[in-house]
């Protein structure tokens, strides 16, 4: 139920979908109530009682999951990072004007042009945008609200 219709419901992608599954099958098991389990080192349940226990021990995660939580190798984050930069960067170049002699009927340069969106985007970001920061208010917000979706894929 958990996988298919709480989190699998949301889910459009059948790739997507099949990793939930997997996942749901890999961590929703009787070991999850042994006193020893762990989701991933420093990462365990805690023995506490109270709702503020709770939150000061959720509090004290890092704002950046590793991917070995997930049961990534730790070369999973480079790649994202580095498929993430080569996006962008091929983004940038197709915006880009083709013709060489753009300069010489006094268009901008690729350069230019570069720098003007970068600028641009810059200038569109609050003085003090501090991205760590943003996603955790995103996140006091709830995570599964509607608007807290659009806005972190905006961000």
């Amino acid at each position: 139920m958990i996988s298919e219709i709480q989190y699998g419901g949301r889910i459009t992608d059948d790739r997507d979908r099949r990793l939930m599954i997997t996942y749901a099958k890999k961590w929703f098991n009787d070991l999850l109530f042994s006193s020893d389990f762990k989701f991933y080192d420093g990462y365990s349940i805690p023995k506490v009682k109270r709702l503020d226990e709770y939150i000061d021990y959720i509090d004290k995660f890092s704002l950046i999951d590793p991917p070995q939580i997930f049961g990534l190798h730790a070369n999973a984050d480079i790649t994202y990072s580095t498929n993430r930069a080569k996006s962008m960067l091929e983004k940038i170049v197709y915006i880009q004007p083709k013709e060489a002699s753009s300069n010489i009927s006094g268009g901008e340069t690729r350069d230019k042009i570069v720098h003007n969106l970068a600028n641009d985007m810059l200038i569109k970001l609050p003085k003090n945008f501090i991205q760590h920061e943003v996603r955790e208010k995103l996140q006091n917000m709830g995570i599964l609200n509607p608007m807290v979706i659009f806005l972190r894929q905006e961000i």
